[in-house]
């Protein structure tokens, strides 16, 4: 049922038919990269879809595609904005966020209302509303941040973990990603826009790595998690790495069909490095070394578990679960120590994405 392989089109998305089919289903954010493919999967199925944004045009573009989904102009800033949206809704996809690095660094209040009061409502409104299952999307870059938009993605984990406490109804769970390829603003979309451009690729440090899944892999693990979840688990899909040395030369290699010979003896002609940028890492943390007591293993996911179950000295655990999760012993996970991403992979990545084949 479950797979991390990235040819994604082989994916069986009928495996949710029977537990989607007839529930109402709101997306924040729905008009973002992971909004959208959630859009796409879930209207193959007979369920209601919401989606909410504050993004009136890309709700009319979308409105086009998907006439049978409900639009609503809203903003997660916004807590009676967030109560009005989720009148009889079963489950929430919390996919609203900022997510730029570089431009939060400079925003730091406009991401507190986004990313940590924004979270704030919608859950609030969630538990108020009596929503069955509510899942916050977060990413690697909460685990040890080193940047504005890690650290505000742990608090919204902390939130949304929190308000699972509060309610026997509404069962509150995470999802952690690292980077969505093809996304917006993504390292795809600006290697291939240097490339056309006949400029040169910036590199920050030869030895960067970075988590990696497809949009539509994404929303296969995402959509698999109310099925199972219990509330208060963080879930870790098993990603594989990339380095991004790698990633341009194979770029180049795609998309002007140089060879990785000719790639290597012009390397100064077609790669600069520029040095990191402030709050970037050279490596992603994915599991921090003191978070790995409560870490269970189900199929392609790592699942924190949640403390209570911990305190109990984990024997409810495997009863709690219906022995889906099993102990494991591992090491800190970071992109650096990860499985890495093979070439041909990677070009299949690189050729759908030219191709608008990755959504």
């Amino acid at each position: 049922m479950f797979t991390n392989n990235f040819s994604s089109y082989n994916l069986n998305f009928s495996v949710f038919n029977d537990f989607y089919r007839n529930k109402n289903i709101l997306i924040t954010g729905g008009t973002g990269t992971m909004g959208k493919i959630l859009l796409k999967k879930l209207s193959d199925i007979e369920c209601n879809i919401t989606i909410f944004s504050r993004d009136e045009f890309k709700q009319w573009e979308l409105s086009k595609q998907f006439p049978n989904a409900k639009y609503i102009i809203g903003d997660i800033r916004d807590l009676n904005s967030c109560i009005k949206s989720l009148k009889n809704i079963d489950i929430v996809f919390h996919t609203a966020a900022l997510k730029h690095v570089n431009i939060i660094e400079e925003n730091l209040e406009e991401c507190i209302k986004t990313n940590i009061n924004g979270t704030l409502n919608i859950t609030e409104a969630s538990l108020i509303s009596s929503v069955k299952y509510f899942i916050t999307l977060s990413t690697d870059k909460s685990c040890l941040p080193t940047n504005f938009y890690g650290s505000s993605k742990y608090i919204s984990e902390r939130i949304t973990l929190d308000k699972n406490k509060l309610s026997d109804i509404t069962k509150f769970s995470v999802v952690r990603f690292g980077n969505i390829f093809s996304s917006r603003g993504s390292v795809a979309h600006i290697f291939n826009n240097l490339i056309e451009n006949n400029e040169k690729i910036k590199i920050t440090d030869l030895n960067m790595t970075r988590y990696t899944t497809t949009p539509e892999l994404a929303a296969f693990h995402i959509m698999h998690l109310p099925l199972f979840m219990r509330g208060g688990e963080i879930y870790v899909p098993k990603l594989s790495s990339y380095n991004i040395l790698q990633l341009g030369k194979l770029f180049y290699k795609c998309k002007k069909k140089y060879t990785i010979e000719y790639i290597n003896n012009n390397f100064k002609d077609l790669f600069e490095i520029i040095g990191i940028r402030p709050g970037e890492k050279i490596h992603e943390d994915y599991i921090d070394k003191s978070e790995l007591y409560k870490i269970w293993e189900a199929n392609c996911f790592y699942v924190f578990i949640p403390n209570t179950l911990i305190d109990n000295h984990y024997q409810n655990v495997e009863k709690y679960y219906n022995s889906q999760l099993s102990n494991i012993v591992i090491e800190k996970i970071c992109s650096f120590n990860s499985k890495v991403i093979s070439d041909e992979t990677l070009e299949w990545c690189i050729n759908n994405f030219i191709e608008g084949k990755i959504d």
